[in-house]
């Protein structure tokens, strides 16, 4: 800094002064709010969510797990529970069964969903 020798100078940069130390502060909130933002649970919640879709396998494997949780709510939706009659309950175990034979007999039909899930919904756009 120069030597300042008169009260113009002496002003001139304590206005300088203060005009750095406004932008500093504007950045610092900036920044905040970023960091702020970056922690928000919803936004890390969709970062990993982003990032355990990078692949074709993990969204084949949650597929798979949608569906299996999905046939256990239905099977157990129609079997009624433990009190129900002994119609329901062989009604939910046929259904349950039919649900996984349909599971595993078009494995290639859940790999070709879960590309076409990963190509076109989760895949970034460049």
């Amino acid at each position: 800094m120069q030597n300042i020798n008169t009260s113009e100078q002496l002003m001139a940069a304590i206005q300088k002064l203060e005009l750095e130390q406004q932008e500093k502060g504007i950045l610092l909130k900036v920044e905040a709010v970023e960091a702020i933002e970056k922690f928000n649970p919803l936004n890390l919640l969709t970062n990993v969510l982003e990032d355990s879709t990078a692949s074709p396998v993990i969204i084949d494997k949650m597929l798979k797990s949608a569906f299996q949780i999905f046939s256990e709510y239905i099977t157990g939706k129609v079997s009624g529970g433990e009190q129900s009659n002994m119609f329901r309950k062989i009604l939910g175990t046929l259904l349950k069964s039919g649900l996984t034979s349909i599971r595993t007999n078009n494995m290639e039909t859940f790999k070709s969903i879960s590309q076409y899930i990963y190509l076109n919904v989760f895949k970034k756009q460049d």
